[in-house]
């Protein structure tokens, strides 16, 4: 009976301690395999005050990233997914704001030092500062700010912002779009953005890389809002929004539209082949 009932605790140590031993063998390497984001797990909000006293916060619905097994991280963010909870406000968001028609995502880039992460596997949560990139609309910040690394287990990380990261709309050529809301809405914009984020990773399987999906170029056809036909609101919020884009190009000298017309176009032509309700005139 003795010598039952140690062998029975000897193979609950092994089961205890194994996993621990497992993690700290793989932790060895933080970026082993690589690392894909898991997009419905994380979060990217941004905060914006109106009429000098209201703030609203608003998120992406559609982020996608990597870790890659050198520690380079990526992320992007799907534009045309912003959600403010309000569709017309979305519909301005995306044309008159960030004009995801031309500029479809932007995008997030860091080098993570191995060195600040191998004893994550003992710590579990780590303060690190980190430098990254910050791409919007053709125009590259370079920034410094501090965040926190999670090990929810040995195949899950959080990194995520500890404190908002202020932007002003202007070094993100973002004015001409504030404008352009304020007139929409009929409101003052203060031209600053606050953001904050929540990044979750799972780790990719052995001889798998993680996969980065690119970012489509016709936002119509995964816009961030119900399919199918829309109201006669909907619908004339919608033309009036598109009347403000003033993105309509013609060739120099020339009635003949420039290709740079062609992305608002495809959007128009998707809301007027879901306006059937709507009497549209030239």
């Amino acid at each position: 009976m003795r010598i039952a009932l140690h062998r029975f605790f000897c193979a609950v140590a092994v089961m205890v301690v194994l996993p621990f031993g497992m993690a700290s063998a793989q932790s060895a390497d933080p970026f082993e395999y690589g690392w894909n984001l898991d997009g419905e797990a994380s979060e990217l909000w941004f905060l914006s005050v109106k009429k000098s006293k209201i703030a609203e916060t608003s998120s992406f619905a559609t982020l996608s990233g990597l870790i890659t097994e050198d520690g380079q991280a990526q992320v992007r963010v799907l534009l045309d997914s912003v959600d403010t909870k309000v569709d017309l406000r979305n519909v301005r968001m995306r044309f008159l704001f960030f004009e995801t028609f031309r500029f479809p995502e932007a995008v997030i880039t860091t080098q993570l030092s191995p060195d600040l992460l191998t004893d994550l596997h003992l710590t579990r949560r780590k303060e690190i500062e980190l430098p990254y990139t910050f791409t919007l609309r053709g125009v590259t910040l370079e920034r410094t700010t501090d965040v926190a690394v999670t090990l929810i287990d040995n195949d899950r990380v959080v990194v995520s912002s500890i404190t908002p990261i202020a932007f002003t709309l202007e070094e993100l050529d973002l004015e001409e779009g504030r404008r352009k809301l304020e007139e929409a809405a009929n409101v003052d914009i203060t031209p600053i953005g606050v953001v904050s984020f929540s990044f979750v990773f799972d780790r990719a399987q052995p001889g798998t890389p993680p996969d980065l999906p690119e970012a489509t170029f016709t936002p119509a056809a995964v816009a961030l809002e119900d399919k199918g036909n829309m109201t006669e609101e909907a619908c004339l919020g919608r033309f009036e929004i598109l009347s403000k884009t003033g993105n309509i190009f013609f060739a120099s000298g020339s009635t003949r539209l420039d290709d740079k017309s062609l992305p608002l176009l495809e959007n128009l032509y998707d809301i007027v082949n879901r306006c059937l309700e709507t009497a549209v005139q030239n």
